[in-house]
């Protein structure tokens, strides 16, 4: 017998942050051109929302406007009346905001890994990689 991914005991509709996720990681080093990876569905999430709100992060003003969301150094702050304050992206709350990115912030290198692509945790500020030799 075959079982196929349509097979109705294969499929779920939620996902727990313990469970793995199948990936294909490109390597042209490889005969077939990459190989296939486990990622905890945990990891996942954090490593996609992490880059999209340390994006959202930098783009913010340094200085306070007179209402709205600025950085105030590392720390997300709300210039204004904070009832008045809109929700953050997907609805998060600034406790939130700050346990995602500070958890994303511990899991990184201390080191630039030097490949030009990952972050890395430079004195509490993520940063992107330098390529080596460049």
């Amino acid at each position: 017998m075959t079982t196929t991914i349509t097979d109705p005991s294969l499929q779920v509709f939620s996902a727990g942050a313990t469970d793995q996720l199948l990936m294909w990681r490109t390597d042209a080093n490889l005969p077939l051109g990459g190989r296939t990876v486990t990622i905890a569905v945990s990891d996942f999430f954090l490593s996609m929302a992490s880059s999209w709100m340390t994006m959202w992060f930098a783009a913010l003003p340094t200085t306070a406007p007179e209402q709205g969301w600025w950085r105030n150094g590392t720390e997300l702050a709300y210039a204004g009346d904070p009832t008045t304050a809109p929700a953050l992206p997907g609805g998060m709350t600034t406790e939130q905001f700050a346990a995602v990115r500070n958890a994303y912030l511990a899991s990184l290198p201390t080191t630039d890994p030097g490949d030009g692509v990952s972050d890395w945790n430079n004195s509490g500020v993520i940063t992107k990689s330098i390529k080596s030799g460049t």
